[in-house]
């Protein structure tokens, strides 16, 4: 069964997407591209061609008169010579009209001619609407034409012919011209088309299957692109879209890896503030006993089990992938900072100076909650980096309608192995004891606000970090 199924002929659907994928595939387009370009100048080149071609034809039955009205002085003419003599020069009638000697001169018959063409007179517009005349008038007209013959500039001739003749000339020679410019057209499409094919639209169609096959497997080898040496366009293509495949290949393992961190967190975070909330009672009772060295150890139990408590909460927010929508009030920022300086201060033996020079009613629109984090890991960052006595001073001023708000501080800055890593979750600035997700995620606190964290300056002098936030009319 699983054979009759491989080889059973298409079904009408597949058969109209194939037909589809055909019709709107680039090598078609670009053949009709290529014919129809070359089509239109062919068109082009046919109107001056017959053009040309119609004035020669004029030119010609004026010299041909001029032949046969010099025949007029050698022979002697009865009606039977003449009327040969007219249809050899294919007119029904002569006349000079220049010469004072020879004005008047005539041979054959004249009538009523309906359009006047001057061979000499007319210009490009006259000469193109005369030959549409010519070739789409339904019926025959009786044409006159006055010039000056090639070998006699000085003597001027009229002639009158029907332009029956000159119609089917001028057909004749638009049917030859049509054919021989389609069959050129078509030989030079596919001369294009075999070119370009080969050199353009065979390598992005490969490349076209081979990300399509990447999107539906990404992790088979087979889906690769293998670049060629080409140095155009397209092997630049190649080369890149190899290099994007490897980091995307690359991001996906650490996105798999990071689902099974949040599943692993997501099962034992409750369990684990369960217990660690229980430690943190019991550290909280030791540190009431009368005993300093109970009382240091009760301290360093409670603040390891926070660092415990938070280390939790930040792997789950970043093992959720989204950031929760933040629950906006307006409130000072100038308190919440003075509450992140005190927050931080019992964590160091030797004290540091917490600036808060945020003017005093300056609000915001936030989650305070959520701001607050922020903060705090940007004080526990710059903490770790200073020596006793440091600094750090914070900021804020309005420009744009954003709140800019600098944390700076005079420690010894940031590594510069550690730069391009900063924002990424897990990966830490050298220093012992870190995460590396405290930074990650303020920087995804800030973006939920519509705002950013970035890094603006750091040195030896010390690190600051700007962070950005929407101003909103309470």
């Amino acid at each position: 069964m699983a054979d009759e199924s491989l080889h059973s002929p298409p079904s009408a659907r597949e058969r109209r997407i194939r037909r589809r994928s055909f019709q709107d595939s680039l090598s078609v387009r670009m053949l009709v591209v290529v014919l129809t370009m070359v089509m239109a100048s062919g068109i082009l080149i046919h109107i001056p061609s017959i053009l040309i071609y119609h004035h020669a034809y004029l030119e010609h039955r004026i010299s041909d008169a001029n032949i046969a009205v010099a025949a007029l002085d050698d022979l002697p003419l009865d009606a039977r010579r003449e009327q040969a003599l007219l249809d050899q020069v294919g007119v029904t009638g002569i006349e000079v009209v220049s010469t004072p000697t020879e004005a008047g001169r005539r041979l054959g018959r004249f009538g009523a001619a309906k359009t006047v063409a001057d061979g000499h007179s007319q210009g490009y517009s006259g000469l193109l609407g005369e030959t549409l005349t010519v070739l789409f008038s339904p019926t025959p007209r009786l044409l006159r034409v006055v010039g000056a013959p090639a070998t006699d500039p000085e003597r001027r001739l009229a002639v009158e012919f029907n332009d029956n003749h000159l119609k089917q000339e001028l057909r004749d020679y638009s049917l030859h011209h049509v054919s021989l410019t389609l069959l050129i057209s078509l030989i030079t499409a596919l001369l294009v088309y075999a070119s370009l094919e080969r050199l353009m639209v065979r390598p992005i169609r490969r490349i076209t299957t081979l990300l399509v096959k990447f999107r539906q497997a990404p992790e088979a080898e087979a889906s690769v692109i293998q670049p060629s040496r080409r140095r155009d366009e397209i092997g630049v293509m190649e080369r890149e879209l190899v290099r994007m495949q490897i980091e995307l290949r690359a991001a996906l393992t650490r996105q798999a890896r990071f689902a099974a961190i949040g599943r692993a967190v997501s099962r034992i975070h409750h369990d684990l503030k369960s217990i660690l909330s229980t430690v943190s009672l019991t550290s909280e009772r030791l540190a009431r006993i009368n005993d300093p060295a109970t009382g240091r150890i009760a301290q360093l139990l409670i603040g390891s089990v926070e660092k415990a408590i938070d280390l939790c909460t930040q792997t789950q927010d970043l093992a959720r992938g989204e950031t929760p929508v933040p629950t906006k009030t307006t409130f000072l920022l100038y308190p919440l900072v003075a509450e992140v300086g005190e927050m931080l201060q019992p964590d160091r033996a030797h004290p540091i100076r917490w600036r808060n020079e945020i003017p005093p009613d300056f609000a915001v629109m936030a989650d305070r909650e959520r701001l607050y984090r922020v903060f705090l890991n940007l004080g526990k960052n710059a903490l770790e980096a200073l020596s006793p006595g440091g600094e750090i001073r914070i900021t804020v001023q309005q420009t744009a309608g954003q709140a800019v708000i600098d944390v700076r501080d005079t420690g010894s800055g940031i590594p510069e192995t550690a730069l391009g890593s900063l924002f990424i979750p897990f990966a830490t600035s050298g220093r012992t004891g870190g995460t590396g997700l405290g930074l990650a995620t303020a920087r995804d606190l800030m973006r939920a606000h519509g705002g950013e964290l970035s890094l603006v300056e750091t040195g030896p002098h010390g690190a600051c970090f700007r962070l950005t936030l929407p101003l909103s009319t309470p």
